[in-house]
């Protein structure tokens, strides 16, 4: 059987995935210097 026909069609979950959020640089400029930014603030 051809390896195209036996490669899945739609895909994979990558279970190492990371989710990213986009900020802006200016509303990181609200905290003072070596302040640590966690995802809960």
């Amino acid at each position: 059987m051809p390896l195209y026909r036996r490669l899945p069609k739609r895909g994979f979950t990558n279970p190492f995935s990371k989710e990213f959020v986009c900020i802006n640089i200016d509303r990181l400029n609200i905290f003072e210097n070596g302040t640590e930014i966690t995802p809960e603030v």
